[in-house]
């Protein structure tokens, strides 16, 4: 809740934790929920079989998505910034 609040009194706020040095290390840690989420998501509907084929190939799909994102992210984020 602060932080939605931070972002709405301060407008220009989002954008600059992005590129500050200390702030944007907690993008690196969204991008590690996310695949947490998959993990569970695949680790629920794929392993039990309680759900339809579309599942494993939605789940391929998220899954390369995933992974150029943290790619993309780790080049620039290591080695730009």
């Amino acid at each position: 809740m602060g932080i939605l609040l931070r972002f709405s009194y301060w407008p220009g706020s989002f954008l600059s934790s992005l590129f500050d040095a200390e702030e944007s290390q907690f993008v690196a840690a969204a991008l590690i929920d996310v695949g947490t989420i998959l993990l569970n998501i695949t680790q629920y509907a794929v392993r039990t079989g309680k759900v339809g084929n579309w599942i494993v190939q939605t789940m391929n799909i998220l899954f390369w998505i995933y992974l150029a994102a943290a790619l993309l992210f780790a080049v620039f984020f290591y080695l730009f910034w």
